[in-house]
Protein backbone atom coordinates (compact mmCIF):
# COMPACT_ATOMS: atom_id res chain seq x y z
CA UNK A 1 0.00 0.00 0.00
CA UNK A 2 1.08 3.55 -0.71
CA UNK A 3 1.55 6.13 2.61
CA UNK A 4 0.07 9.42 2.86
CA UNK A 5 2.66 11.18 1.75
CA UNK A 6 2.96 8.99 -1.72
CA UNK A 7 -0.85 9.60 -3.14
CA UNK A 8 -0.11 12.98 -3.39
CA UNK A 9 3.43 12.59 -5.13
CA UNK A 10 1.76 10.00 -7.62
CA UNK A 11 -1.18 12.96 -8.40
CA UNK A 12 1.81 15.36 -9.24
CA UNK A 13 3.57 12.79 -11.68
CA UNK A 14 -0.06 12.34 -13.24
CA UNK A 15 -0.89 15.77 -13.45
CA UNK A 16 2.56 15.73 -15.35
CA UNK A 17 1.77 13.05 -17.31
CA UNK A 18 -1.30 15.16 -18.50
CA UNK A 19 -0.49 18.84 -18.92
CA UNK A 20 3.79 18.69 -18.89
CA UNK A 21 6.08 17.58 -21.89
CA UNK A 22 9.83 15.98 -21.25
CA UNK A 23 10.63 12.42 -22.04
CA UNK A 24 8.89 9.99 -23.71
CA UNK A 25 7.74 7.44 -21.35
CA UNK A 26 6.14 3.85 -21.55
CA UNK A 27 6.16 0.78 -19.76
CA UNK A 28 8.35 -1.70 -21.38
CA UNK A 29 9.20 -5.08 -20.75
CA UNK A 30 12.80 -6.53 -22.02
CA UNK A 31 12.96 -7.85 -25.09
CA UNK A 32 10.38 -9.92 -26.25
CA UNK A 33 8.66 -10.90 -22.87
CA UNK A 34 5.07 -10.46 -21.81
CA UNK A 35 5.91 -9.31 -18.29
CA UNK A 36 3.50 -8.69 -14.86
CA UNK A 37 4.80 -5.09 -13.71
CA UNK A 38 3.70 -4.09 -11.03
CA UNK A 39 1.26 -5.75 -8.59
CA UNK A 40 -0.71 -4.38 -5.49
CA UNK A 41 -2.70 -7.47 -3.70
CA UNK A 42 -3.06 -11.17 -5.34
CA UNK A 43 -2.66 -11.71 -9.48
CA UNK A 44 -3.14 -15.10 -10.44
CA UNK A 45 -2.83 -16.96 -14.11
CA UNK A 46 -4.95 -20.03 -15.21
CA UNK A 47 -2.51 -21.51 -17.93
CA UNK A 48 -4.03 -22.96 -21.33
CA UNK A 49 -4.70 -26.77 -21.06
CA UNK A 50 -3.93 -26.63 -16.84
CA UNK A 51 -5.65 -27.33 -13.98
CA UNK A 52 -5.99 -24.67 -11.38
CA UNK A 53 -5.37 -21.31 -10.88
CA UNK A 54 -1.90 -20.05 -9.74
CA UNK A 55 -0.67 -17.02 -8.05
CA UNK A 56 1.51 -14.66 -9.91
CA UNK A 57 4.20 -12.26 -8.66
CA UNK A 58 5.61 -8.73 -10.18
CA UNK A 59 8.24 -9.70 -13.00
CA UNK A 60 6.99 -13.04 -14.10
CA UNK A 61 6.23 -13.97 -17.72
CA UNK A 62 3.22 -14.60 -19.53
CA UNK A 63 2.51 -17.20 -22.32
CA UNK A 64 -0.06 -16.67 -25.02
CA UNK A 65 -3.79 -17.85 -23.72
CA UNK A 66 -3.08 -17.28 -20.25
CA UNK A 67 -6.15 -15.67 -18.39
CA UNK A 68 -4.83 -13.19 -16.09
CA UNK A 69 -7.13 -11.92 -13.03
CA UNK A 70 -7.33 -9.82 -10.51
CA UNK A 71 -8.75 -9.96 -6.71
CA UNK A 72 -10.88 -8.33 -4.79
CA UNK A 73 -8.72 -5.18 -4.05
CA UNK A 74 -6.12 -5.97 -6.15
CA UNK A 75 -4.65 -4.14 -9.05
CA UNK A 76 -1.90 -5.23 -11.53
CA UNK A 77 -0.29 -4.12 -14.60
CA UNK A 78 0.86 -6.60 -17.62
CA UNK A 79 3.89 -5.26 -19.88
CA UNK A 80 3.75 -6.05 -23.71
CA UNK A 81 6.97 -6.22 -25.68
CA UNK A 82 6.27 -3.34 -27.90
CA UNK A 83 5.83 -1.06 -24.92
CA UNK A 84 2.21 -1.73 -24.48
CA UNK A 85 0.83 -2.02 -21.43
CA UNK A 86 -2.32 -2.59 -19.44
CA UNK A 87 -3.41 -2.22 -15.90
CA UNK A 88 -6.51 -4.16 -14.36
CA UNK A 89 -8.90 -3.13 -11.72
CA UNK A 90 -10.32 -5.27 -9.17
CA UNK A 91 -12.22 -8.23 -10.09
CA UNK A 92 -10.59 -7.73 -13.77
CA UNK A 93 -9.50 -10.26 -16.35
CA UNK A 94 -7.57 -10.48 -19.67
CA UNK A 95 -6.41 -13.26 -22.19
CA UNK A 96 -3.25 -12.95 -23.50
CA UNK A 97 -4.34 -13.75 -27.14
CA UNK A 98 -2.23 -15.35 -30.09
CA UNK A 99 -1.34 -11.93 -32.14
CA UNK A 100 -3.43 -11.71 -34.98
CA UNK A 101 -5.02 -9.07 -37.06
CA UNK A 102 -8.24 -6.91 -36.70
CA UNK A 103 -9.98 -4.64 -39.14
CA UNK A 104 -7.68 -2.03 -40.94
CA UNK A 105 -4.48 -4.63 -40.03
CA UNK A 106 -4.40 -3.79 -36.53
CA UNK A 107 -2.72 -6.33 -34.02
CA UNK A 108 -4.85 -7.64 -31.27
CA UNK A 109 -2.77 -8.69 -28.13
CA UNK A 110 -5.38 -9.47 -25.86
CA UNK A 111 -9.15 -9.65 -24.35
CA UNK A 112 -10.34 -8.34 -22.01
CA UNK A 113 -13.21 -10.98 -20.46
CA UNK A 114 -14.53 -8.85 -17.06
CA UNK A 115 -13.83 -5.73 -14.99
CA UNK A 116 -11.74 -2.54 -15.36
CA UNK A 117 -8.85 -2.08 -17.93
CA UNK A 118 -6.82 0.65 -18.64
CA UNK A 119 -4.71 0.60 -21.37
CA UNK A 120 -1.76 2.54 -22.95
CA UNK A 121 -1.19 0.86 -26.87
CA UNK A 122 0.25 1.65 -29.81
CA UNK A 123 -1.23 3.23 -33.13
CA UNK A 124 -1.60 -0.46 -34.26
CA UNK A 125 -2.74 -2.18 -31.82
CA UNK A 126 -6.27 -3.81 -31.35
CA UNK A 127 -8.23 -4.76 -27.95
CA UNK A 128 -11.42 -7.39 -28.39
CA UNK A 129 -13.77 -8.12 -25.72
CA UNK A 130 -17.11 -10.23 -26.16
CA UNK A 131 -19.18 -7.26 -27.96
CA UNK A 132 -16.89 -4.96 -29.71
CA UNK A 133 -13.38 -4.53 -31.30
CA UNK A 134 -11.35 -1.21 -30.41
CA UNK A 135 -8.96 -0.46 -33.73
CA UNK A 136 -6.37 2.00 -32.00
CA UNK A 137 -4.87 5.16 -33.33
CA UNK A 138 -2.58 5.66 -30.80
CA UNK A 139 -4.30 6.19 -27.68
CA UNK A 140 -4.50 5.75 -23.65
CA UNK A 141 -7.92 4.29 -23.05
CA UNK A 142 -10.66 2.48 -20.01
CA UNK A 143 -11.75 -0.73 -20.75
CA UNK A 144 -15.38 -1.52 -18.70
CA UNK A 145 -16.35 -5.36 -19.32
CA UNK A 146 -19.57 -6.03 -16.71
CA UNK A 147 -21.49 -8.98 -16.21
CA UNK A 148 -23.63 -8.58 -18.61
CA UNK A 149 -20.89 -8.51 -21.39
CA UNK A 150 -21.44 -5.09 -21.62
CA UNK A 151 -18.26 -3.03 -23.13
CA UNK A 152 -17.99 0.60 -22.25
CA UNK A 153 -14.99 2.03 -23.57
CA UNK A 154 -13.68 6.05 -22.11
CA UNK A 155 -10.79 7.49 -24.10
CA UNK A 156 -8.85 9.94 -21.99
CA UNK A 157 -5.64 10.50 -25.19
CA UNK A 158 -6.16 9.47 -28.63
CA UNK A 159 -8.97 7.61 -30.88
CA UNK A 160 -10.31 4.46 -31.39
CA UNK A 161 -12.15 2.55 -33.57
CA UNK A 162 -15.02 0.76 -31.70
CA UNK A 163 -17.43 -1.48 -33.64
CA UNK A 164 -19.04 -5.07 -33.83
CA UNK A 165 -20.93 -6.58 -36.47
CA UNK A 166 -23.54 -4.22 -36.01
CA UNK A 167 -21.99 -0.81 -36.41
CA UNK A 168 -19.44 1.12 -35.75
CA UNK A 169 -18.27 4.42 -34.10
CA UNK A 170 -14.85 6.64 -33.37
CA UNK A 171 -14.70 7.53 -29.87
CA UNK A 172 -12.36 10.47 -29.53
CA UNK A 173 -10.41 12.04 -26.44
CA UNK A 174 -12.85 12.62 -23.36
CA UNK A 175 -15.75 10.63 -25.34
CA UNK A 176 -17.47 7.47 -24.01
CA UNK A 177 -19.39 4.94 -26.11
CA UNK A 178 -20.93 1.43 -24.89
CA UNK A 179 -21.64 -1.87 -27.00
CA UNK A 180 -24.31 -3.89 -25.79
CA UNK A 181 -24.98 -7.59 -26.33
CA UNK A 182 -26.94 -7.70 -30.19
CA UNK A 183 -26.44 -4.24 -30.54
CA UNK A 184 -23.93 -1.51 -32.04
CA UNK A 185 -22.10 0.69 -30.04
CA UNK A 186 -23.52 3.61 -28.89
CA UNK A 187 -22.90 7.11 -30.39
CA UNK A 188 -20.17 8.99 -28.21
CA UNK A 189 -20.73 11.59 -25.57
CA UNK A 190 -18.45 13.62 -24.14
CA UNK A 191 -17.73 13.73 -20.49
CA UNK A 192 -15.91 15.72 -17.84
CA UNK A 193 -12.68 14.89 -16.48
CA UNK A 194 -12.76 11.60 -18.10
CA UNK A 195 -8.54 11.14 -16.89
CA UNK A 196 -9.86 10.98 -13.64
CA UNK A 197 -11.96 8.42 -13.69
CA UNK A 198 -8.57 6.41 -14.64
CA UNK A 199 -7.27 8.01 -11.24
CA UNK A 200 -7.23 4.59 -9.56
CA UNK A 201 -4.31 3.56 -11.83
CA UNK A 202 -2.02 5.51 -9.57
CA UNK A 203 -2.35 2.98 -6.83
CA UNK A 204 0.66 1.08 -8.84
CA UNK A 205 3.46 2.89 -8.08
CA UNK A 206 5.14 4.05 -10.47
CA UNK A 207 8.45 3.51 -9.25
CA UNK A 208 8.20 -0.17 -9.24
CA UNK A 209 6.89 -0.44 -12.57
CA UNK A 210 9.88 -1.93 -15.16
CA UNK A 211 9.92 1.41 -16.59
CA UNK A 212 11.78 2.54 -19.71
CA UNK A 213 12.20 6.00 -20.79
CA UNK A 214 13.55 7.41 -24.26
CA UNK A 215 14.45 9.62 -26.55
CA UNK A 216 15.02 7.58 -30.11
CA UNK A 217 13.51 3.76 -29.77
CA UNK A 218 12.58 1.44 -27.43
CA UNK A 219 14.48 -1.00 -29.36
CA UNK A 220 17.47 -1.63 -27.53
CA UNK A 221 19.52 -3.51 -30.16
CA UNK A 222 18.34 -0.67 -32.36
CA UNK A 223 19.59 1.78 -29.06
CA UNK A 224 23.05 0.19 -29.52
CA UNK A 225 23.68 0.21 -33.14
CA UNK A 226 23.13 3.98 -32.86
CA UNK A 227 25.41 4.37 -29.93
CA UNK A 228 28.22 2.75 -31.94
CA UNK A 229 27.70 5.15 -34.69
CA UNK A 230 27.18 8.38 -32.78
CA UNK A 231 30.12 7.48 -30.40
CA UNK A 232 32.53 7.91 -33.28
CA UNK A 233 30.85 11.47 -33.74
CA UNK A 234 31.12 12.52 -30.63
CA UNK A 235 34.31 11.14 -29.86
CA UNK A 236 35.62 13.00 -33.58
CA UNK A 237 33.84 16.44 -32.10
CA UNK A 238 34.58 16.45 -28.48
CA UNK A 239 33.82 19.95 -27.81
CA UNK A 240 30.45 19.56 -29.74
CA UNK A 241 27.56 19.92 -26.88
CA UNK A 242 24.88 18.47 -29.46
CA UNK A 243 27.07 15.63 -30.26
CA UNK A 244 27.80 14.59 -26.49
CA UNK A 245 23.78 14.97 -25.78
CA UNK A 246 22.81 12.87 -29.21
CA UNK A 247 25.53 10.17 -28.47
CA UNK A 248 24.24 10.23 -24.77
CA UNK A 249 20.50 9.90 -26.32
CA UNK A 250 21.56 6.74 -27.30
CA UNK A 251 23.19 5.04 -24.68
CA UNK A 252 20.35 6.45 -22.49
CA UNK A 253 17.93 4.23 -24.76
CA UNK A 254 20.47 0.99 -24.65
CA UNK A 255 20.25 1.42 -21.06
CA UNK A 256 23.49 2.71 -20.42
CA UNK A 257 22.35 4.94 -17.86
CA UNK A 258 25.95 5.81 -16.21
CA UNK A 259 27.64 6.26 -19.38
CA UNK A 260 24.63 8.38 -20.69
CA UNK A 261 24.89 11.19 -17.62
CA UNK A 262 28.92 11.47 -18.67
CA UNK A 263 27.88 12.12 -22.13
CA UNK A 264 24.72 14.67 -21.04
CA UNK A 265 27.26 16.01 -17.78
CA UNK A 266 30.01 16.95 -20.60
CA UNK A 267 27.21 18.06 -23.10
CA UNK A 268 26.25 20.65 -19.68
CA UNK A 269 29.68 21.69 -19.14
CA UNK A 270 29.75 22.98 -22.33
CA UNK A 271 26.57 24.63 -22.22
CA UNK A 272 25.82 25.56 -19.05
CA UNK A 273 22.17 26.96 -19.25
CA UNK A 274 20.78 24.11 -21.27
CA UNK A 275 17.37 23.17 -19.75
CA UNK A 276 17.59 20.10 -21.85
CA UNK A 277 21.04 18.98 -21.33
CA UNK A 278 20.09 19.47 -17.49
CA UNK A 279 16.56 17.72 -17.59
CA UNK A 280 18.80 14.61 -19.58
CA UNK A 281 21.18 14.08 -17.08
CA UNK A 282 18.67 14.43 -13.92
CA UNK A 283 17.01 11.48 -15.95
CA UNK A 284 19.90 9.40 -15.92
CA UNK A 285 20.86 9.98 -12.69
CA UNK A 286 17.03 9.22 -11.61
CA UNK A 287 17.50 5.96 -13.27
CA UNK A 288 20.97 5.17 -12.00
CA UNK A 289 19.63 5.78 -8.24
CA UNK A 290 21.95 8.87 -7.72
CA UNK A 291 18.48 11.03 -6.06
CA UNK A 292 20.68 13.62 -4.91
CA UNK A 293 22.20 14.93 -8.25
CA UNK A 294 19.33 14.55 -10.19
CA UNK A 295 17.03 16.89 -7.91
CA UNK A 296 19.36 19.34 -7.95
CA UNK A 297 19.39 18.80 -12.09
CA UNK A 298 15.76 19.00 -12.38
CA UNK A 299 15.35 21.53 -9.51
CA UNK A 300 18.47 23.91 -11.66
CA UNK A 301 15.73 24.03 -14.37
CA UNK A 302 13.21 25.55 -12.01
CA UNK A 303 15.80 28.36 -11.11
CA UNK A 304 16.24 26.89 -7.08
CA UNK A 305 12.48 26.84 -7.02
CA UNK A 306 11.93 24.70 -3.72
CA UNK A 307 10.87 21.21 -4.88
CA UNK A 308 7.31 19.52 -3.28
CA UNK A 309 6.23 21.25 -0.11
CA UNK A 310 3.51 20.10 1.54
CA UNK A 311 1.59 23.21 1.08
CA UNK A 312 2.18 23.03 -3.09
CA UNK A 313 1.11 19.44 -3.04
CA UNK A 314 -1.94 20.28 -0.91
CA UNK A 315 -2.67 23.50 -3.40
CA UNK A 316 -2.02 20.72 -6.31
CA UNK A 317 -4.18 18.19 -4.93
CA UNK A 318 -7.17 21.00 -4.28
CA UNK A 319 -6.90 22.05 -8.05
CA UNK A 320 -6.97 18.55 -9.48
CA UNK A 321 -10.01 17.99 -7.15
CA UNK A 322 -11.56 21.05 -8.35
CA UNK A 323 -11.61 22.72 -5.26
CA UNK A 324 -13.81 26.44 -5.17
CA UNK A 325 -12.40 29.30 -5.35
CA UNK A 326 -9.78 27.25 -7.21
CA UNK A 327 -6.12 27.75 -5.61
CA UNK A 328 -3.16 29.79 -6.80
CA UNK A 329 0.02 27.23 -8.54
CA UNK A 330 3.34 28.47 -8.24
CA UNK A 331 3.85 30.08 -11.65
CA UNK A 332 6.63 27.39 -12.28
CA UNK A 333 3.89 24.97 -12.24
CA UNK A 334 2.05 26.57 -15.42
CA UNK A 335 5.10 27.06 -17.46
CA UNK A 336 4.67 24.17 -19.98
CA UNK A 337 8.69 24.30 -20.07
CA UNK A 338 8.98 23.59 -16.39
CA UNK A 339 6.87 20.71 -16.29
CA UNK A 340 9.34 17.56 -17.06
CA UNK A 341 11.36 19.13 -14.08
CA UNK A 342 8.55 19.33 -12.15
CA UNK A 343 7.90 15.40 -13.11
CA UNK A 344 11.68 15.02 -12.48
CA UNK A 345 12.02 16.14 -8.82
CA UNK A 346 8.44 14.06 -8.34
CA UNK A 347 9.78 11.00 -9.19
CA UNK A 348 12.82 11.87 -7.25
CA UNK A 349 10.83 12.34 -4.24
CA UNK A 350 8.45 9.04 -4.82
CA UNK A 351 11.58 7.10 -5.29
CA UNK A 352 12.75 8.27 -1.86
CA UNK A 353 9.30 7.83 -0.37
CA UNK A 354 9.22 4.54 -1.75
CA UNK A 355 7.59 2.44 0.81
CA UNK A 356 9.77 -0.98 1.40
Amino acid sequence: MLNKRSRPLLTLLFFFSIHGGGLTSVWAAPDSVITVGALSGQLTVKRKGKGKPINLRSGQSLALGDVVSTGSESRASIIFPDGAQIRLNARASVEVTPPHRQKGGKLSLFRVIAGQVWARLRPNNAVETRTAVLGVRGTEILVDVAEDDSTTLTVTDGSVDFYNQFGAVTVDKDQQSVARVGSAPTFPVTIQNANFIVEWTLDLDRAVIPREQFFNTLDRAVATEQAAKLKETAAANPADAAARSNYGDALFDSGQYEAAAAEYAAALEKEPTSAQYALRLGSALLEEGRLDEAQQNFASVLNGNSPLSEGDLKALQSAIDGATPAPELPAAWTNTSAAPAWSGLASVALKRDRPE
